[in-house]
């Protein structure tokens, strides 16, 4: 799903959120080139943590109530011994799961489950709900669901039924099966073999984990089949989860409705009773009643049509394959398509509503072509008869990688040559790779559990790169996939609270909150560097993987095995090597030391900033991959596992020696001050020594390294001074990203005089390329060139360069008067022009025309500029819109607010806004949403006080998130900010003041 890796692809679309992670850190954390401000703000800027690990003291008040639960401890002991008793029995009579295997045997060992922390009863009767885990127990297995439902869009009223046939893997008189809470369910019987129907004896609900209990008067035998039938009705919504509504405006203006869904993580329990986990793969076959006016789309094509009254049709569909429930779909609605076919048959159609049927041609051609791809380079033909792409007006996710039917939120799919920016183009294709390479990984062979999620998205993360890279060579994606994936993911596994890639989940909450940077770009990050590392063996693996697990499921240990076999001439134990990287959180630093002889020492510890006094030595070990040039022969490039703490290694070079070639490992590296200096001292000679993303590493490292003390600013400030003369685009980007890291420091700091010096320091870099391609003739620059002009004329005008702003609202005014006078990709900077430095009318006009718009691509553009505005009764105004969502959409309710937070004028009023609005928000977002992430993450980052720190845990705590994982991210980034500002701020605020005449005269 795009969850948290769609909706961060950090082209100068906000759709990609870089972030990059838990703080601004100024070396791994890419600032907002043109996040959003955010990079939705992304990533939606997911995740985000506190230190404090003493002991919380006891209130006198707990401290009675202890007293008083003393008296009790006899009972409590009784209770405790017939509870343990209850749940024996109920493990024997339901069949325990012990293991993730499709048959129900164990093939690897699996992360023990922790215990539910309190017991579940069913609301209504208070009895002990018979089964107490997350999990479903194994004694059941389906093996088809035939759904019928009828969704009224007048009355919003939804009625169904669905037969599950399943197979007894143990004996048992219990069927246990989940269920939302919003659904209603009767006329429930069994059917047994010999066709007689049996009602169960009762029925209980357990709320927390939704699910329902059957018990039955006689146990269902072992190894036969039966069928279950399920009624049900439920009000259908706009929560954009489950079956949901979601509304739309045609050009004449009248409003529409259609039904679509939505099932990742758990919510497929939400449309129908089901067994909603990714082990129970079933066969699905869909009826659907509609009025005629609609029409019906589902993960297979569609068998027949039945009129049943005067504005009625029933839709057949044919049956799936084996698949989990998470990826079925369907969707009733009005749209239009335009369609195409694959060289191998496969039909490809993108859907949407009628007015916006010309912004479909690129999203079918990417479709098509990518398809076509993936079907000769996995070389595994795609196993369904057609593929549908569908643009949803109200999504909460980027796109949704549904069997067969893949939905996108409309600004992921869209593409309009009058408002669409190249970084626009770049997202839509990037986007359709990634969800169609999940047709084979996620799809046909799916992760066990949700532990060995980024299986799924790690995955795809890789190849929506690889993918849009081998149909658009041209383009060059493949060469950001360093700065823009790997350090993002740094940016968030910096962080002592980050986990594993393979983590236990126990529940919703948890498997919600994986849907993050690790999960997406570190996942796959790890695949590109065993990629780069094994070669061609690593995707022979991958494919002999998807062959042997095909419609079935498997692990994290079925890949490694995999691709192991395939690179067994490496003489590297892959097994070793792999668990390094997917068990252990964090990530190493290779510190490098010249011995002489020409030999280096290197040794690894975990990277982490140091946030407070007492820091334990981290205990990780990892087998690193390493590579590395050196000045005798940049073109000869070596290799060495590095698997302990130390070791040394015989290099050949005169003076220095660059690890890491082309940045394509999952480390850091660090030198010593010789080598600091001969490295520094080539980027001022001759910086093209180093390929494009050599740069790119030299700058992530040297940034790392000055904010974690090993190397000094002044240090730092003479190596970036290179950057002055460069003209590649992923340098720039992450220069641009490590300096404003420190600029936006300096500015919530309140320290005016250093963050306007700062300011003058980043156009002092930026001039030269500016006055090179700054509002050149788009048709006159290559693509790389337009992509650098964008990026440069915003980073020029957000650090108020005057003749930039001139210039934007200059062509805001013709814009006014004809659209197609300027180009696309200036559109986001003049827009920002218009409403930070222009008058009031500018907000007023852009408002009116977000609103009125039916175009996504456009407000989205439109929104991030309204958030610039500094003024009072702008910021209070979006902030309520928020909440109505009449005019602003909740799946944008993170847009607006992240970006209100990151001005100086909304960010105290937008934090005070979502402590007062808390209730109001999580009605439209779960707390572990991405849209609420992002949200609290901007609204932390600009603290840089001990004592609003304190404030915002107490409030966590209060609202009972303090332990989720990105909260606590969130606090520890504000720590680490503030740890630079106490140790660094002095020092840096030094050198701009010691050095500003050498830019006093550029801005």
């Amino acid at each position: 799903m795009s969850s948290n890796a769609l909706l961060n692809w950090t082209g100068s679309s906000d759709e990609d959120d870089n972030e990059g992670g838990a703080v601004l850190m100024s070396s791994l954390h890419e600032y907002d080139v043109d996040e959003d401000d955010t990079s939705q703000l992304l990533n939606y800027r997911v995740e985000n943590r506190t230190r404090n690990r003493n002991p919380i003291p006891l209130s006198s008040s707990a401290l009675e109530r202890i007293k008083e639960e003393k008296k009790y401890k006899y009972s409590l002991v009784s209770v405790l011994i017939i509870g343990v008793c209850l749940l024996l029995m109920v493990n024997i009579g339901l069949g325990y799961r012990k293991c993730e295997g499709q048959d129900g045997t164990s093939k690897h060992k699996v992360l023990k489950p922790k215990p539910q922390a309190t017991v579940c009863r069913d609301n209504i009767t208070k009895v002990i709900f018979p089964w107490q885990q997350y999990r479903l127990p194994s004694a059941i297995k389906p093996h088809v669901y035939s759904i019928f439902l009828h969704p009224n869009l007048t009355t919003f009223d939804c009625t169904g039924h669905i037969n599950i046939t399943f197979e007894v893997q143990e004996e048992t008189n219990h069927i246990i099966f989940h269920s939302g809470a919003k659904l209603q369910l009767f006329d429930i019987y069994i059917v047994l073999p010999n066709k007689k129907h049996i009602k169960p004896t009762s029925k209980l609900y357990c709320e927390k984990n939704e699910m329902v209990a059957l018990k039955f008067s006689n146990s269902l035998a072992k190894r036969s089949h039966y069928l279950l039938h399920i009624k049900f009705s439920y009000k259908l919504d706009f929560s954009l989860k489950g079956f949901y509504l979601s509304r739309y405006k045609k050009s004449n203006g009248k409003e529409m409705v259609i039904a679509t869904t939505q099932f990742e993580t758990v919510d497929a329990r939400k449309a129908f009773p089901c067994f909603d986990e990714p082990i129970f793969k079933v066969n699905v076959s869909l009826q659907m009643v509609r009025d005629k006016h609609y029409q019906t789309l589902f993960n297979m094509p569609l068998k027949s049509t039945a009129s049943i009254s005067n504005n009625l049709e029933i839709d057949d569909f044919y049956a799936t394959p084996k698949m989990s429930s998470y990826l079925i779909a369907f969707i009733v609605s009005d749209f239009q398509s335009v369609t195409n076919s694959t060289p191998s048959g496969i039909k490809v159609s993108v859907y949407a509503s009628a007015d916006k049927m010309g912004q479909l041609d690129f999203a079918l051609k990417t479709a098509v072509n990518v398809l076509d791809f993936y079907e000769k380079f996995f070389k595994i033909p795609f196993p369904l008869e057609k593929m549908d792409l569908v643009a949803i007006p109200d999504f909460a996710a980027g796109a949704m990688e549904n069997w067969g039917l893949i939905t996108y939120r409309e600004t992921a799919i869209l593409y309009d040559p009058i408002t669409s920016g190249i970084s626009d183009k770049e997202w839509v294709a990037i986007v359709i790779a990634h969800e169609i390479s999940h047709q084979w990984f996620g799809n046909l062979v799916t992760m066990e559990w949700w532990n060995d999620l980024w299986l799924n998205e790690g995955f795809a993360t890789y190849m929506e790169y690889f993918g849009t890279n081998g149909i658009y060579p041209r383009w060059n994606i493949m060469s950001e996939f360093p700065v823009k994936e790997i350090y993002a993911a740094m940016g968030t596994d910096v962080s002592r609270y980050t986990h594993p890639i393979s983590v236990t989940v126990d529940s919703s909450e948890e498997t919600r909150e994986i849907f993050d940077v690790i999960s997406y770009e570190k996942g796959g990050s790890l695949i590109s560097m065993m990629s780069d590392f094994f070669g061609e063996a690593f995707f022979q693996g991958v494919t002999a993987y998807l062959n042997a697990h095909a419609y079935g499921n498997a692990g994290n240990q079925d890949l490694i095995a995999s691709v192991a076999n395939a690179a067994a001439n490496s003489k590297v134990n892959v097994q070793a090597m792999m668990d390094t990287w997917t068990i252990q959180p964090g990530f190493p630093v290779v510190t490098v030391t010249s011995s002489g002889h020409g030999k280096v020492t290197v040794s690894q510890k975990r990277f982490l900033y140091t946030i407070g006094t007492n820091e334990q030595q981290s205990k990780e070990m990892w087998q690193i991959p390493l590579s590395y040039i050196s000045d005798k022969n940049t073109n000869d490039v070596g290799h060495f596992v590095l698997d302990k703490k130390l070791d040394s290694i015989e290099v050949d070079f005169k003076s220095w020696i660059k690890f890491n070639h082309n940045e394509t490992g999952y480390y850091l590296v660090t030198y010593d001050k010789k080598l600091w200096k001969s490295l520094t001292q080539q980027l001022k000679s001759d910086p093209t020594v180093f390929t494009p993303n050599d740069r790119v590493g030299l700058l992530g490292d040297s940034f790392a390294a000055a904010h974690s003390g090993q190397l000094t600013y002044d240090e730092l400030f003479d190596l970036v001074q290179f950057v002055r003369g460069e003209s590649e685009y992923v340098v720039l980007y992450k220069a641009l990203g490590s300096l404003t890291y420190i600029k936006d420091t300096l500015k919530f700091h309140l320290d005016e005089s250093s963050h306007s010096l700062m300011k003058s320091f980043l156009i002092y870099l930026l001039q030269p390329i500016y006055d090179k391609i700054a509002w050149k003739d788009a048709s006159k620059l290559t693509r790389e060139e337009n992509k650098l002009k964008t990026m440069i004329t915003d980073d020029m005008c957000k650090n108020e360069h005057q003749p930039c702003i001139v210039k934007a609202l200059q062509l805001f005014d013709t814009w006014k008067q004809n659209h197609t006078a300027v180009s696309p990709n200036d559109l986001e900077t003049i827009f920002y022009a218009a409403v930070a430095h222009g008058p009031s009318a500018n907000w007023n006009y852009l408002w009116n025309l977000y609103v009125n718009s039916t175009n996504p691509g456009l407000k989205r553009k439109i929104l991030g500029a309204l958030t610039s505005s500094n003024e009072v009764d702008h910021v209070l105004s979006l902030q309520g819109e928020t909440l109505t969502t009449t005019n602003i959409r909740s799946q944008d309710s993170d847009k607006a607010l992240a970006g209100l937070a990151q001005n100086l004028v909304g960010s105290a009023l937008t934090w005070k806004f979502v402590r007062q609005n808390w209730d109001e928000l999580l009605k439209l977002n779960p707390v572990s949403s991405y849209n609420m992430q992002r949200i609290i993450k901007s609204c932390l980052r600009t603290l840089t006080d001990e004592n609003d720190i304190s404030a915002a845990k107490g409030f966590f705590k209060a609202q009972g998130i303090s332990d989720m994982k990105f909260v606590k991210r969130d606090l520890e980034s504000v720590q680490i900010n503030i740890h630079w500002l106490q140790n660094y701020h002095s020092p840096v605020k030094s050198w701009l003041g010691s050095n500003k005449h050498q830019w006093q005269n550029t801005a």
